[in-house]
């Protein structure tokens, strides 16, 4: 054999070669391609669900929002039916206090047991008015 053609068959051999790496290359490439396209849906199915959730999160904070509104209202509610209270159960204390003192003492048939000066307040009305219509 001649020097030309064993340059010929290491030339075909080396086609050969290059020919079998650009098959194994082209089926790499391709697998890339189809995962690549997979995952461009899969992002797509992530920014979808991302954007639900953005909404899904300001609906609750809405809500949570409109929540805290009401419960800051009852809280005032309570502080003030609690002040109130506190207010009557002084008064009581006082009136208590005057009645144990009158029943000790002796007393007019004319003087009431309830002295006049323990009038009652617009919110010992009010309390007794809430009173008698939860009944």
């Amino acid at each position: 054999m001649s020097l030309a053609a064993l340059a010929d068959v290491a030339l075909v051999a080396l086609v050969a070669t290059m020919i079998g790496y650009c098959v194994v290359l082209n089926r790499r490439l391709s697998a890339l391609h189809r995962g690549q396209t997979e995952m461009g849906r899969l992002v797509m199915a992530f920014n979808e669900a991302a954007l639900r959730a953005e909404g899904g999160l300001a609906a609750f904070r809405a809500t949570g929002d409109e929540h805290l509104t009401k419960l800051d209202r009852l809280i005032d509610r309570a502080r003030t039916v609690g002040d109130e209270l506190a207010f009557l159960t002084e008064r009581g204390d006082r009136i208590a206090s005057t009645l144990a003192g009158a029943r000790h003492a002796p007393r007019d048939a004319a003087q009431p047991i309830v002295p006049d000066d323990i009038a009652r307040s617009e919110v010992e009305r009010r309390l007794a008015q809430a009173v008698r219509a939860r009944r």
